[in-house]
């Protein structure tokens, strides 16, 4: 497993909310972009098209329709979003979900890379699925948990799913990746 690769690409984080607990299944409420150093480089509540209210999701992220009611649609975003990600390394927490919100896939279309950080992070938990032959997928929250990252209080919101994103990320650069090339 190699995190890095040779060229250079900047790693950007990237995180969404959406009208469902599912994104193929939603609209964009909320998208978060975090640039490998730190710099925020895009945050914006989202008004949905279709979606008038989503009571389910609304009590997960806290996010409710008066909360969107002025926010810029996801057309109006694509134009300032899109050159953002361009030619980049993506990671996404849990990328073959998130990826297919029908908002994101738009803008993903022109990223040089995308990572799936849930994937990569599973052998490292270490829990095999003796059913599926392959380690265990576990979600954002045990990985942030597993390298110490300590979620802000309230609402998990976009911004703090790109946070933590970049904190196991960190660990599997610093930790993992050195460990297996000594090991080499």
């Amino acid at each position: 497993m190699s995190l890095d690769s040779p060229s250079s690409l900047s790693t950007l984080f990237v995180s969404l909310r959406t009208t469902s607990g599912f994104p193929h299944n939603g609209e964009l409420l909320e998208i978060a972009v975090l640039h490998e150093d730190g710099r925020w480089l895009f945050e914006s509540l989202v008004r949905p098209q279709w979606h008038t209210e989503w009571p389910d999701a609304a009590a997960k992220h806290g996010i409710k329709p008066a909360d969107v009611q002025e926010a810029p649609t996801i057309d109006s975003l694509l134009p300032l979003i899109a050159p953002v990600l361009q030619g980049q390394r993506v990671v996404i927490f849990n990328a073959p979900v998130e990826a297919c919100s029908p908002g994101l896939t738009r803008v993903l279309a022109g990223v040089a890379e995308i990572r799936c950080l849930m994937r990569e992070f599973a052998p490292v938990y270490g829990e095999w699925n003796t059913r599926r032959g392959a380690y265990h997928w576990k979600g954002l929250a045990t990985a942030a948990y597993h390298v110490g990252f300590n979620w802000p209080p309230g609402p998990r919101q976009a911004r703090h799913e790109c946070l933590a994103t970049q904190a196991v990320w960190r660990y599997l650069l610093d930790t993992v990746q050195p460990a297996m090339a000594q090991s080499a």
